[in-house]
């Protein structure tokens, strides 16, 4: 019986690698893990040395990214976001701002209709009737499952076919009516909610935005800080008056932090046969601002409108211009006292008394925030942003 020890033993020839050739060398391993990797990897040094951002809308939307706009009820945000994507569907550029062109879609899961006659007052005004622009209506729920949104980028396709266009942006009208049956305050429900949209983003390489409404003070969006988190931009809409404001409330890429003034102008539609008129409201720049005063280091206090400013807003401004400082939080503020002092002076007079006078003070410190003419933190009053100095 043989034993281990009386095995043969092995020749050196049989573990020679002369005469052989060597093994084939990858030449580049880490492109063979990634063809087996869901995940996209890049080295340090095959970074692009001169990379370019791409914009949808120059410095204000990057192309393939994701956005959110919000505010309270009847602010303009769909208005708004409709007018920004019928100029990108026709290629022409935004408040002076230059666009993208392409396919883009409007998702009205909200008063579809309502979306519709607005986009037809845009024609109207307009003309652009072959712009690739279309508005889906139906049914969405983008926290349950990812169903929906792949049936969102088949119909996306589907469009891009029928157009010869590519798809550029979508926009989603609103969060609350997508959201299904999930409750917006949950960081678990919003993350599904996000990781839906970042799919259709993903699948079509779209600028995905959303329209969300504001918690009832109108300080910030509504719902979970996941949604905030995931974003590249935020855009705050506010009204006052018939003037509304769309100002960048958080930007990663956008070399400042600027805002678009618009106001409301009615289209109209048609005429039933009692003559009864059916209108529409698109958005129009503002033309109307003008500079009041030109602080001492020559920064220009932009704020009101040719129709004449309120008497605080004057006193505002002036106290802005003789006594403004730069803020922490990158606006021009003015201290209280400062501004209670231009109050005094300009509600001031013989007739008055002292105790009338502080009750005026008061009351028009309370209206300068509450009507938005300033924003205060702390002890110190400040432009708001659809009106930062520039």
């Amino acid at each position: 019986m043989a034993h281990a020890r009386d095995k043969p033993a092995i020749r050196r020839e049989h573990l020679s690698i002369e005469g052989r050739k060597p093994p084939r060398l990858l030449e580049n391993p880490l492109a063979v893990i990634a063809k087996r990797s869901r995940f996209e990897i890049t080295m340090f040094g095959d970074l692009d040395e001169e990379p370019v951002k791409d914009w949808l809308i120059d410095d204000l939307l990057g192309a393939g990214e994701f956005s959110c706009f919000w505010g309270m009820p009847g602010c303009g945000k769909s208005v708004a976001v409709g007018d920004a994507a019928f100029h990108v569907a026709a290629g022409r550029p935004w408040h002076g701002k230059s666009v993208r062109r392409g396919l883009v879609v409007f998702v009205a899961a909200e008063r579809a209709d309502l979306t519709k006659r607005r986009f037809t007052a845009l024609r109207k005004t307009y003309g652009e009737a072959d712009a690739p622009l279309a508005v889906v209506k139906g049914r969405l729920d983008l926290t349950s499952s990812v169903e929906d949104a792949k049936d969102i980028v088949a119909a996306v396709r589907g469009l891009e076919e029928r157009t010869g266009e590519q798809c550029v942006w979508i926009v989603i009208d609103t969060i609350a009516r997508t959201f299904g049956a999930g409750d917006e305050n949950k960081q678990s429900d919003m993350g599904a909610y996000v990781q839906a949209c970042d799919l259709i983003r993903e699948e079509l390489a779209a600028h995905v935005s959303l329209i969300h409404h504001c918690s009832r003070a109108g300080e910030k969006p509504r719902g979970s800080i996941a949604l905030e988190g995931a974003v590249d931009a935020t855009f705050k809409v506010h009204k006052s008056g018939n003037l509304h404001t769309l100002g960048v409330d958080k930007e990663n890429d956008a070399p400042d932090r600027g805002s678009i003034r618009f106001r409301m102008e009615a289209v109209e539609l048609s005429r039933d046969r009692r003559g009864k008129v059916t209108t529409a409201p698109i958005a129009v720049p503002d033309t109307t601002t003008i500079v009041d005063f030109e602080a001492t280091d020559g920064t220009r206090i932009v704020l009101g409108t040719n129709k004449g400013p309120r008497k605080a807003v004057v006193a505002f401004r002036k106290a802005l211009a003789e006594a403004g400082q730069d803020h922490p939080c990158g606006r021009r503020a003015v201290a209280v006292d400062a501004l209670r002092k231009c109050l005094r002076e300009a509600f001031g007079g013989p007739n008055v008394k002292p105790e009338s006078l502080a009750a005026i003070e008061r009351r028009e410190l309370k209206a300068l925030v509450a009507k938005g003419d300033a924003e205060r933190i702390g002890e110190w009053m400040m432009a708001p942003a659809n009106a930062l100095p520039h």
